[in-house]
């Protein structure tokens, strides 16, 4: 009986903190929103900081799809150029995360 109060509380501890999860991802933080409004206003700085927010992890997806970091650079400005021009579009409640966004785009742009 023990064994079982053990595994039935570890599931419903690992059940609640997914779903904690699951809120965090689907829902942007106070920060992100103000970035996104003002890249969607037009703000090169706001932009810039969007950038550098998710340059890095992009590079790596990049990289670990083409196998070379000259053209995963490429692909990252070309990504990157499709967020920003496409960004007027995003909306959290449909595309989930800003980050898995941008992931996404990157992704679709290594196979190109």
């Amino acid at each position: 009986i023990l064994i079982f109060h053990k595994n039935y509380f570890l599931q419903a501890a690992i059940s609640a903190f997914t779903g904690l999860l699951h809120l965090q991802r689907n829902q942007p933080s106070v920060n992100e929103e103000k970035l996104i409004r003002q890249c969607k206003g037009g703000s090169r700085t706001a932009q810039r900081e969007l950038f550098d927010a998710h340059y890095r992890s992009s590079f790596r997806i990049a990289v670990r799809y083409l196998g070379n970091h000259h053209d995963a650079e490429d692909v990252v400005a070309d990504a990157f150029m499709r967020v920003f021009n496409g960004l007027h579009t995003f909306d959290t409640r449909t595309e989930g995360s800003l980050g898995r966004w941008i992931h996404t785009l990157v992704i679709n742009e290594s196979l190109r």
